[in-house]
């Protein structure tokens, strides 16, 4: 194998994740976490994406923001889904430094809702040097009042999407205490760099970030 290649294994399959401090609800996940794991690639050093489909259901994914061929975009108008069993290798050289997340588009609104999502970062040859790094990704989530993914109720909910919360309009007052510092700009594309600004503090953000809101239906 040749050291100019990035080669991923990546599987999408049901998991159980934990969504608050002892609330666990079943979800689909990319290596059985909720996120995916953060996908590290180069920029102009090609990218292999091995990926195998273990849901009850076609799956593609999507690589949201890069500059990639067509066949290889992930969406149902250039790529033939990936049915439960199978696998599909996703090959492409990023052309841009940045961070960018990557997502299911067959049945994506409810998937998305489900754990199938996370982030893929891009680094540069003129990549900063920070003390260190961690990525955040941003979502919120409906339960029930039994702790279960609320079922989705039509067309425009599963057209547009879910969203519990407005992301311009954050209630920090929903929030923990823990999470309050990971407000910030909705999903940075193509910015490695990227100020937040928190009231009272000065800090810097490398990266997505992403905070998940919790909401009884």
């Amino acid at each position: 194998m040749t050291t100019n290649l990035t080669v991923i294994e990546l599987e999408a399959r049901e998991t159980s994740w934990e969504v608050a401090p002892g609330v666990t609800i079943a979800g689909y996940g990319y290596n059985g976490q909720v996120p995916g794991p953060v996908i590290e690639a180069k920029q102009g050093v090609p990218l292999e994406i091995r990926f195998t489909n273990r849901l009850p259901e076609p799956n593609l994914i999507h690589w949201h923001g890069l500059r990639i061929p067509a066949a290889m975009d992930g969406t149902q108008m250039v790529q033939t889904p990936v049915q439960p069993g199978e696998t599909f290798t996703y090959r492409f050289t990023p052309p841009d430094a940045g961070t960018f997340w990557y997502h299911p588009h067959a049945n994506e609104t409810e998937q998305l809702e489900k754990g199938l999502y996370g982030a893929l970062v891009v680094r540069g040859a003129d990549e900063p040097i920070v003390d260190g790094e961690q990525v955040l990704v941003l979502d919120d989530v409906r339960l029930d009042r039994q702790n279960r993914l609320a079922k989705f109720g039509g067309f425009r909910e599963r057209h547009d999407g879910r969203e519990v919360v407005r992301h311009d309009e954050l209630d920090l007052a929903i929030l923990d205490d823990r999470f309050k510092a990971a407000v910030a700009a909705y999903f940075l594309f193509r910015e490695r760099l990227s100020r937040l600004q928190i009231a009272g503090v000065a800090t810097i953000v490398v990266g997505v970030t992403v905070l998940t809101a919790l909401q009884a239906a």
